[in-house]
């Protein structure tokens, strides 16, 4: 073979090769989609729910089961053919308790700051009662942590967890008057 033979061959495997490079199909996930017209506030089990392959799987469920989100209900409604997207996807807990109220606490009265969404945290009032004398109470139970808010980091930092916990409006009452008017701490249970 000559060189301008050798020359002509690697050239058409380099460009075979980018071909098949090019053309190849991008990866694909599976999500969860509507089958049909979705109402919020009711359990994904009693409704249509499908699956789909994306390319753009970005803020979506990503699953391959879609009775693993049985229990789940949507916050807002959902036109039949959309994918569902995390944000509006409420698990059990949060059905109960709709609403979001905000927490910030030494991350030494916050389980060391070692809580993550998900779990579920006792809530404890440490306060002087009449005669001065402070007791502690347990004031709510099994509350759903809906996220944990990263502070800053670095010089300067403070050592609070910020949580967002799931409340309805008279567990929010009772939190935001907790904290106002004693010591707060947070158990983790189950987990």
């Amino acid at each position: 073979m000559d060189r301008r033979t050798l020359i002509g061959a690697a050239l058409a495997v380099t460009a075979a090769v980018l071909v098949l490079v090019i053309t190849r199909p991008a990866a694909t996930t599976t999500v969860l989609v509507a089958d049909a017209d979705l109402a919020a506030g009711v359990p994904l089990s009693t409704q249509q729910i499908g699956l789909r392959e994306t390319t753009a799987p970005e803020g979506l469920i990503a699953a391959d089961d879609p009775d693993a989100f049985a229990d789940w209900a949507l916050a807002a409604p959902l036109d039949s053919g959309e994918p569902i997207p995390a944000s509006l996807l409420l698990p059990e807990a949060r059905q109960a308790h709709p609403d979001v109220v905000a927490l910030a606490l030494d991350e030494d009265h916050a389980v060391l700051g070692v809580l993550r969404t998900g779990d579920r945290v006792d809530v404890y009032l440490t306060a002087p009662h009449d005669d001065g004398v402070p007791t502690t109470d347990r004031i709510a139970e099994g509350v759903f942590v809906v996220d944990v808010v990263e502070g800053p980091s670095g010089f300067g930092r403070d050592d609070s967890a910020r949580l967002l916990l799931a409340a309805d409006h008279r567990l929010a009452a009772v939190l935001v008057h907790a904290a106002r008017t004693g010591d707060v701490d947070l158990v983790r249970v189950g987990r």
